[in-house]
C-alpha cells in the first residue's frame, strides 16, 4: 500500500510550481526589491519545511525545485546550499536550471560564477552555451564570445557559442563580422567531425545550422559552401577509419595479407 506523502509537502510543491511557472514566463517587468524580499522569505520557509524530510523522495523532487528559485531571487549561497542536500550525481542538471534562472533575472556575472561549480564537462559547456545566447540576444556580442572562448575546444558547443556570436552580430548589423565568424564556425565544425573525438551526427546538425544562418543573410554561396563541407568531412573520417582498421589487421599478420571480414566499401587494400 503507496504511503500518502505529507500534506505540507503537497503545498509545497504546488507553491513552487506556481513560483516556478511566474519565472518561466517573459517578464513583462523586473520584480521590485520588495517582491524579492517576500519570494526570499517564503523560498526560505520552505527549505526550512522540507528539511527533516531531506531524505525522502518527495521531499528532494521539492529542493531540486526550490534551488534554481532562490537563484533567481538572488540567493546564489542559498541554491548552493540546497545542491549540497541531493545525491551527487542529480547536482550538475540542477545547475543548468539554476543558471537558466539566473540569466532569466539577467544575472549573467551570477550564472557565470555558478558555471565554476559544474563537475561535468558536457553540462558545464551546455550552461557556458546557455550564456552565450543570453548575452548575445542582449547585443553583448563582446561578452558572448568571451564566454564562448571558455568552452572548450573541440566540443560542438564551442562552434554553437561562434553561431550564436554571430547572430548577435547580426542584429547589431555588424554583417561583415557576423559572416566571418560563420565562416570560423563552419571550419571548426568540419575539423570536428573528422578528429576521432567529434560526432559526426552534432557535426552535420551544426553545419546545418551555420548553413541556415548563411542563407538568412542572402549568402546562398557561403551556404552552399558550408554543407559541402560536411560531405567531405565524413569521407575523410570513413577513410582514417580504414586506415586505422588497415594497420590493426596488418599487426596481427605476419606478412599484412590478411585484411579484417568486415570492410567499408572505402576499405584500403594492402
Amino acid at each position: 500500500m503507496c504511503r500518502r506523502p505529507p500534506v505540507f509537502l503537497i503545498s509545497l510543491l504546488v507553491a513552487t510550481m506556481n513560483v516556478s511557472a511566474q519565472d518561466s514566463a517573459p517578464p513583462l517587468r523586473s520584480s521590485s526589491l520588495k517582491e524579492k524580499a517576500q519570494a526570499l522569505a517564503a523560498l526560505t520557509e520552505a527549505r526550512g519545511a522540507v528539511f527533516p524530510q531531506r531524505r525522502k523522495d518527495e521531499a528532494r523532487q521539492l529542493l531540486a525545485r526550490i534551488a534554481p528559485l532562490l537563484a533567481a531571487a538572488g540567493d546564489t549561497a542559498g541554491a548552493q546550499d540546497v545542491l549540497t542536500l541531493l545525491p551527487a550525481n542529480e547536482r550538475d542538471a540542477i545547475q543548468l536550471e539554476i543558471v537558466a534562472a539566473q540569466l532569466r533575472s539577467r544575472e549573467i556575472a551570477a550564472a557565470l560564477e555558478t558555471v565554476t561549480t559544474i563537475t561535468t564537462d558536457n553540462a558545464q559547456a551546455a550552461a557556458l552555451l546557455l550564456i552565450v545566447q543570453a548575452q548575445a540576444n542582449s547585443k553583448d556580442v563582446d561578452g558572448a564570445m568571451r564566454t564562448a572562448g571558455l568552452i572548450a575546444v573541440g566540443r560542438v558547443e564551442s562552434v554553437q557559442a561562434l553561431v550564436e556570436v554571430a547572430k548577435g552580430q547580426k542584429l547589431l548589423g555588424k554583417r561583415g563580422d557576423a559572416t566571418q565568424l560563420l565562416r570560423r564556425a563552419a571550419a571548426a565544425t568540419a575539423s570536428l567531425m573528422v578528429s576521432n573525438e567529434g560526432a559526426p551526427e552534432c557535426g552535420l546538425s551544426a553545419l546545418a545550422q551555420i548553413a541556415n544562418e548563411q542563407e538568412s543573410m542572402g549568402e546562398s554561396t557561403e551556404a552552399v559552401k558550408t554543407l559541402r563541407l560536411g560531405k567531405v568531412a565524413c569521407r575523410k573520417r570513413t577513410r582514417a577509419a580504414d586506415s586505422e582498421r588497415l594497420a590493426i589487421c596488418k599487426l596481427r599478420t605476419r606478412d599484412g595479407r590478411r585484411l579484417c571480414k568486415t570492410r567499408s566499401p572505402n576499405f584500403a587494400k594492402g
